[in-house]
């Protein structure tokens, strides 16, 4: 199957970058396929599992929000792949932005992001309780700010990529990482 381009920002976008460990690169070298697995629901409100990715990789608009760290946390980040896109019918793209570090500062004033510590909400006059009200507001912004992959514009300031599709390795090329 070819990889498929969406357009956005008047060009066109044919793959996403997806970071991984260097055990899960060897799992899928040995499955031979890269099965998504992270859960959401798809567009029409099913759960399923979808592979997560960015548009860019070392995405800055990722960094300057706030989120590389968060990102790093979570993924390991040994290795960065880049994934085609397979089929724009079954993805799509949030707008992180809403649930971000510096996305929460411009909105609420401080990172409402539920791992902070309670004394920095004291410190900003914000109860845990309202803190989390708020917190959960953007949550659902974030969440419900998901279009279809193929009608994404370009225009979220900083996009995240879901795609439902199973990837054959030898379409996965591996473009960066960690020494």
């Amino acid at each position: 199957m070819k990889a498929l381009k969406i357009a956005i920002f008047g060009g066109k976008m044919d793959a996403i970058y997806h970071y991984t460990s260097r055990e899960n690169w060897k799992q899928i070298q040995k499955d031979g396929i890269l099965l998504p697995k992270t859960y959401d629901k798809d567009n029409n409100g099913r759960w399923d599992v979808f592979l997560v990715g960015l548009e860019m990789p070392k995405d800055k608009r990722w960094i300057q929000a706030g989120l590389w760290y968060e990102l790093e946390k979570y993924t390991m980040m040994d290795l960065l792949l880049e994934i085609p896109i397979l089929d724009t019918e079954r993805g799509f793209v949030r707008e992180q932005w809403h649930y971000s570090p510096k996305g929460l500062i411009e909105r609420h004033g401080i990172n409402l992001i539920p791992w902070r510590d309670d004394f920095e909400l004291e410190e900003f006059g914000y109860d845990g309780r309202k803190a989390n009200e708020l917190s959960a507001e953007s949550y659902r912004d974030y969440l419900n700010s998901a279009v279809p992959l193929a009608e994404y514009d370009g225009s979220f300031r900083v996009p995240e990529f879901w795609l439902q599709q199973e990837t054959p390795v030898e379409k996965i090329r591996v473009v960066g990482g960690r020494e």
